[in-house]
């Protein structure tokens, strides 16, 4: 299994008092030590098997699409920043899109940058507390009586269209 050796800022000070100390007592074993253990650290980095661009490109993220008020069709991945398009028709909006990602993914990639992965929606369960004061419980509740529908049915509409 290959790993990313990093050495963090409190390593990195334990590393420099630890040959501090033996420079004091051994320098030339200090030297050797520090040496050895610079070339394994660079040896464990380049045992790093980064997945292939290929690997990238296969991976499928979310898209949100969004009519734009001109016409046609705005679409972006959100986990890739910056990657957005637009087209007239869906599909060429979409086909625009794919172009987009796979550009971002191999600047990405070439650049050696971190190329994120999709996101999921299993963060999202679709429930939400919600405190409010009383009067507003009120108010809400016996408007929906009068819409005819429940409150949560309600409150989900006022929110979808003030969400748009």
């Amino acid at each position: 299994m290959a790993f990313q050796v990093e050495i963090t800022p409190i390593a990195e000070t334990q590393i420099e008092q630890a040959y501090r100390w033996y420079r004091e007592r051994n320098p030339e074993f200090a030297d050797r030590w520090f040496r050895g253990l610079m070339k394994t650290l660079n040896q464990k980095n380049q045992q790093i098997e980064k997945p292939s661009l290929e690997y990238y490109l296969n991976l499928q993220y979310p898209v949100t699409l969004y009519p734009d008020p001109e016409g046609g069709y705005v679409a972006q991945i959100k986990d890739l920043p910056g990657c957005l398009t637009q087209g007239e028709t869906l599909e060429e909006t979409m086909a625009n899109l794919n172009e987009a990602r796979e550009l971002w993914i191999e600047t990405a990639y070439e650049a050696g940058d971190r190329i994120p992965l999709p996101s999921t929606n299993d963060s999202y369960s679709g429930k939400l507390l919600l405190r409010m004061p009383k009067s507003l419980h009120r108010r809400l509740a016996e408007t929906s009586e009068r819409e005819g529908v429940s409150l949560n049915q309600y409150i989900v509409s006022l929110l979808s269209a003030i969400s748009r």
